[in-house]
């Protein structure tokens, strides 16, 4: 038991580690911004470089010191070497007669792509436990320091390996007999959301971190997986939030605080501030709109077409009084299109559905093309 401790200490202590290098790392992103200054002329603009250039070292031993104690393999330092002397590379090779500094800034150290930023949500979306070959694939492709952080932190604060490592202050169970359980450090913010927490507020899995001046939340079957991030160290306290599935858009739209540019089908995020006397109360209300999965619109399906179009219009109006039973039942229709990977998509239930579409047609040459069309498929 004492051994058990220790380790979740050791954990957590890595844990802070690893918060406080990454909030570290984000101001010294913001103080290597280029002033005016800096584009004045080409000497100015040779100092700013050389300025970054130096900043690349200790980047990259903070980025290093954030992930020492997760027992990673080598080859994530290796990577982040690689990535380095990349950074390195491009700098010293910079013209410094037509370069602007916040290009150079925005191009090696800011900007975040789109196309990284869906990358990282559908890798690490939360929360679960990763491979660690995911975070080093997802290092080789990012371009800037910005995207470098991205990743390391998606991959730690949505993993579930490694927060539920940490030292559990207490766990209680809810009406619907999942647990919710608080780790980290004894706080008065945390405690306090801890015990306040409705029992009969439907959610799966709930894990609270405490840290001193943080807080966060993984809550399951709300958003598939909500992610929460409670900023406490001032008065008003900063709430951040993202949910990786789209159970219902409209529901998600209407989350306060949304970024309404930043929904895609890779989930949403948005952030809200709230005073910390008001917080407990904020918060569940906030959790009560996430969508769930049963909050997910009805699927319709299109009217049958008319197959034999010799018939009357007069047979076609009884057929609009009388309409057939559905081809396929909406269970099936909604297993089909709604679960995903190897569960999904059921190859032995899309050929029922044939089937049943083959009798309703009553048409020979169709149903030839269709048996003809499954046997290609099912070789």
């Amino acid at each position: 038991m004492q051994k058990n401790n220790l380790t979740e200490q050791k954990n957590l202590e890595t844990l802070k580690n690893f918060i406080k290098t990454d909030l570290s790392i984000k101001n010294d992103l913001l103080e290597l911004a280029p002033n005016k200054t800096d584009n004045f002329d080409e000497s100015s603009k040779i100092n700013y470089i050389d300025k970054l250039y130096k900043s690349l070292k200790d980047l990259e031993f903070d980025f290093k010191s954030s992930l020492k104690g997760f027992n990673f393999d080598d080859k994530i330092n290796e990577s982040l070497t690689e990535f380095f002397n990349k950074e390195k590379e491009k700098l010293a090779i910079s013209n410094y007669n037509n370069i602007n500094c916040n290009e150079i800034y925005q191009n090696n150290f800011s900007d975040m792509s789109k196309t990284f930023i869906e990358d990282v949500k559908k890798t690490f979306v939360g929360y679960t436990s990763f491979n660690e070959n995911d975070l080093n694939t997802s290092i080789k492709e990012a371009k800037t320091i910005n995207e470098l952080l991205h990743t390391c932190h998606s991959y730690i604060m949505n993993n579930q390996s490694i927060l539920s490592s940490i030292t559990k202050i207490s766990e209680k169970q809810n009406q619907f007999k999942y647990p919710i359980s608080l780790y980290g450090e004894q706080t008065k913010a945390a405690e306090e959301l801890f015990n306040n927490f409705p029992m009969d507020l439907d959610v799966g899995w709930t894990d609270i971190i405490s840290l001193e001046d943080q807080i966060f939340m993984m809550v399951r079957d709300r958003g598939h997986a909500l992610t929460i991030d409670i900023d406490t160290s001032k008065d008003d306290y900063l709430i951040k939030y993202f949910v990786p599935k789209l159970c219902n858009e409209e529901m998600i739209k209407a989350l306060p605080g949304i970024n309404k540019d930043n929904i895609s089908q890779n989930g949403a995020s948005g952030c809200f501030q709230c005073k910390n006397t008001e917080f407990t109360n904020k918060l569940f209300s906030f959790i009560e709109k996430v969508p769930t999965d049963n909050d997910m619109p009805p699927i319709h399906i299109k009217d049958i077409p008319n197959f034999n179009k010799n018939k009357s219009n007069d047979t076609n109006k009884n057929k609009l009084s009388n309409p057939e039973p559905p081809l396929f039942s909406i269970d099936d229709v909604k297993e089909m299109t709604t679960e995903k990977g190897k569960q999904g998509r059921k190859f032995e239930k899309i050929l029922n559905l044939l089937s049943k579409f083959k009798i309703f047609s009553k048409d020979k040459n169709n149903t030839k093309e269709i048996d003809q069309e499954v046997t290609k498929y099912d070789k």
